[in-house]
Order: structure tokens, then C-alpha cells, then sequence
């Protein structure tokens, strides 16, 4: 879609992206940009039941607006969605805590991306995420402007059931993708917004402030890089949150699917307030993306 001055969409062309997946799986999932908008990335469900990602890499002609197909990662078990890029636009990290036949699975993944901006699968493993009987399974990612990766961890005991509240994990991303922390997992904060299973995180473009979203609300914390986030906002609101962007202006925009509401903030350092009006009434709101400017 080409977008006019007053926001509205003109559409101007479209792309089969079924073509490229022949594994009969019909469930294309998020998109996503690299930093400099040359390609586009598509989580394409495959496998023959339907339970592995494969992650589609396309070229954009901003001109026309045709997508060119390069190419498909290999498969990975499950789903590792939505990605996120690193601040130098070379590696993409993805997770999801899944409850697979009683027990839960971290499908923790990291991606490279080639200089023809292919995403290729690295076999990267995220650092151990294990203390005795407990294990603490990621879901959500979230790269700051200055190579550090935030990621929701759940603890589950003995694999199978959850204990205690969701906590918030910093990490430093190293030029071979790898990452790294000194804090240990019980020095990390913990948030208020559900269980740690359907988190979403959006890094502000400052990289200063983390929304976190739940099915029990929504708060801000301070990202602090390297170091532990800290707490900065009780619960925004109650409502359970889907998904969340922010502009370049410290504005977080978060809808919630049940309530069928937009929640609109204006946040930074050291303020946060919710603007006039907000939350908006919107029917059965399923995706939001925010023009940055």
C-alpha cells in the first residue's frame, strides 16, 4: 500500500507468498523490516503438522512496491516469532514459550542475516536458562539501539509447571551474535503482566524504556543496556495486551484484542501519561504497526 499525507492507504500491489511455502501450511505469520527497510522478513508455518517456522527473506523495490523472493531459512521446530533485528542489522532473535504435550519448550532462535539480506539460521544458543529444577523458558524479544536484547523468561519447575512472576532479561549481544549476561536470572526484575508465556516487549528508539505487555496489562520499565532493567511503572492498565510500538516522538500505542481498545501514552524517562481520550474504542483490533515519524 502506498501511503497518502493524510495517513489513509492506496493499494498498489500485492505478492503470493503461498507459492514459496510448499508445505501446505496456509498461516503466514508477522513481518518484519531489517533496519534499513532493503528487505522484508515472513515467518512461514510449514512442516507436516503444521509445527515448524521456516523464515521467508524478500528484496523491496520501494518504487513499485514488489517483493523479490531470495530465499528460505531452514526449519526450526515450533515458533520463534516475532523477531527482532540487532542494533548493526546483522542477527535476528525470536522466541516463544510453548506448552508441548505437558511439558514447556524454549524455541529460542537466532538468525544471520547475509549481506544479500538473507536470513539464514545459526545454531546460536541462547545462555543457559537453567537453576537446579527450574527452568526459565523465553518468550519475547527486544533489541535496544546499542546491541543489548531484552527477553521475557517464565520459570517452570520440573519443565511442566510455572512458579512465580515473569521476570525481564538484558543481555549484550556479541559481534558473532552471541549473548551474554553477569546478572543471574534471580537478580533480573520481575513484571506484573501475566505469565510470562504470551509477553511482548517494544524497546522505545531511545532504548531507554521496555513496554511489556500481557495478558494482565501493560507497564514501562528502564532498560539499562547490560545492566538489569529496572522498575519504573505499575500496571498502565488491567486489560491484556497484544501487542505494542512506539513513534520517534516517546509515544507507545498498545491495543488489547478482548477489550477492543488503543491505548495511547506519552512516555519518557520521567514521565508517563496517557493521552487525552485514550483508550479509543476500535472493533476487535488484531495487529497495530506505528509510522515511526
Amino acid at each position: 500500500f502506498l501511503m497518502q499525507p493524510n495517513g489513509a492507504l492506496q493499494f498498489v500491489t500485492w505478492t503470493d507468498v503461498s507459492k514459496f511455502n510448499q508445505g501446505g501450511c496456509a498461516y503466514p505469520g508477522d513481518l518484519i523490516l531489517d533496519h534499513t527497510g532493503a528487505n522484508l522478513y515472513l515467518s512461514a508455518t510449514t512442516g507436516g503438522l503444521c509445527d515448524h517456522t521456516k523464515y521467508q527473506s524478500y528484496k523491496v523495490n520501494w518504487q513499485t512496491g514488489v517483493l523479490t523472493f531470495i530465499g528460505s531459512a531452514a526449519e526450526s521446530f515450533l515458533f520463534s516469532t516475532p523477531l527482532t533485528i540487532s542494533s548493526n542489522n546483522l542477527y535476528a532473535y525470536g522466541s516463544q514459550c510453548i506448552n508441548y504435550q505437558g511439558n514447556y519448550l524454549d524455541t529460542f532462535s537466532v538468525l544471520h542475516r547475509d549481506s544479500n539480506g538473507f536470513l539464514t539460521l545459526t545454531g546460536i544458543p541462547q545462555p543457559s536458562a537453567n537453576n537446579g529444577s527450574t527452568f526459565y523458558c523465553a518468550s519475547g524479544t527486544a533489541a535496544d539501539p546499542a546491541s543489548h536484547l531484552a527477553v521475557g523468561l517464565q520459570a517452570v519447575d520440573d519443565g511442566s509447571t510455572p512458579t512465580g512472576s515473569p521476570r525481564i532479561a538484558s543481555y549484550t549481544i556479541g559481534s558473532s551474535g552471541a549473548l551474554s549476561t553477569p546478572t543471574p536470572f534471580s537478580g533480573m526484575p520481575t513484571v506484573s503482566v501475566g505469565d510470562g508465556f504470551s509477553i511482548n516487549l517494544a524497546m522505545s528508539p531511545s532504548g531507554k524504556l521496555l513496554a511489556v505487555g500481557g495478558d494482565s496489562g501493560l507497564q514501562i520499565l528502564h532498560f539499562n543496556g547490560a545492566s538489569p532493567a529496572t522498575h519504573y511503572t505499575g500496571l498502565l492498565t488491567k486489560s491484556d495486551i497484544e501487542q505494542a510500538f512506539w513513534d520517534n516522538a516517546n509515544h507507545l500505542y498498545a491495543i488489547s484484542r478482548n477489550a477492543g481498545k488503543l491505548y495511547v501514552f506519552t512516555a519518557t524517562p520521567t514521565s508517563v501519561t496517557q493521552a487525552p481520550g485514550s483508550p479509543y474504542t476500535i472493533t476487535n483490533p488484531q495487529n497495530i504497526i506505528v509510522q515511526p515519524r
